[in-house]
């Protein structure tokens, strides 16, 4: 049960770290980035390579990282399904930077990345809740040796 509880808080504290550096702080930064030049925004704690903007610049990765990881421990995942899930998002990460260009839209960058965030964090944990229900008292459920391979 205590494990239950471990994963819970790590996918909330994924969520939640993603959340408030990614949303709230980019508020802070943008503001800082319309009204300061660049010698004056590095008097600030959003300074390019401070603390701030490192904490704000890895919010979605590490807190969707930290999220999958509670919903792997939570769903009693095998490790080769976890090492292979790292294994395919790598590589779809890969791709995407090779083949989009590198044109800033920001409405459609802050639209679509809230987006993905919503369907992300939501897939994740209706994936965990459903994983995790399927595992009755430590064992799995009668006749699902043949979705074995699957999971």
């Amino acid at each position: 049960m205590n494990k239950q509880k471990l994963a819970l808080s790590l996918f909330w504290i994924g969520l939640l770290i993603a959340v408030v550096f990614a949303g709230i702080g980019t508020r802070g930064l943008m503001h800082n980035l319309r009204t300061l030049t660049m010698e004056e925004l590095d008097t600030t704690v959003w300074k390019i390579g401070g603390l701030m903007f490192m904490l704000w610049a890895f919010a979605v990765p590490l807190g969707s990282v930290l999220a999958v990881i509670g919903a792997f421990v939570y769903g009693k995942t095998k490790p080769a399904f976890s090492w292979l899930t790292g294994i395919g998002v790598l590589g779809a990460v890969i791709v995407m930077n090779l083949v989009w260009s590198r044109v800033y839209e920001p409405p459609l960058f802050g639209i679509g990345g809230a987006l993905i965030l919503i369907f992300f964090f939501s897939i994740v944990w209706i994936w965990m809740k459903k994983h995790a229900a399927l595992d009755i008292v430590g064992n799995r459920v009668p006749n699902s040796d043949r979705l074995s391979g699957y999971w």
